[in-house]
């Protein structure tokens, strides 16, 4: 990854067998980037959901994805904050620039959970990777657990 520090990561993978659960616990709990790799987004957001629900222990999760409609239905309750139309309420309409990005990770971003669907539509946006990189120059991502989602499709 370009320039960002890659020392709170961690990898996770549930293509081939099924989740250890003390594992997946420990991932979801530990502050840092962690990949999580999954056959499918659709199992990846019962996945997270499924943890964020059974652990109870997140009063202000966050998620980013370009398709918040797609994640309602996974929904258990309101508090889940969507980062794009946070990001989008900084900046003016759906044309993020950096500085929204770094007044709405310093001013508004309360989070103690943050999951990110890596599709490639978000990675082919001009602001993603400034948003990335300010995970580690803000320390977000050391002080709360980051689950990034890397989807191929």
């Amino acid at each position: 990854m370009n320039g960002i520090d890659t020392r709170r990561r961690s990898a996770v993978d549930l293509t081939s067998c099924e989740s250890d659960l003390l594992t997946l616990q420990e991932v979801f709990l530990r502050p840092g980037v962690h990949l999580l790799t999954v056959d499918s987004l659709p199992l990846a957001r019962e996945l997270v959901f499924g943890m964020l629900d059974s652990l109870r222990c997140y009063t202000a999760p966050s998620y980013l994805t370009l398709a918040p409609q797609d994640v309602e239905t996974f929904l258990i309750d309101d508090t889940l904050e969507f980062i794009y139309d946070s990001l989008c309420s900084f900046s003016e309409g759906s044309f993020i620039l950096p500085d929204a990005i770094d007044r709405y990770l310093l001013q508004a971003f309360f989070s103690d959970f943050c999951c990110i669907e890596e599709t490639p539509s978000l990675i082919a946006t001009e602001w993603y990777e400034h948003f990335k990189q300010r995970l580690y120059d803000f320390d977000i991502a050391g002080r709360i657990p980051v689950i990034v989602i890397p989807v191929c499709t």
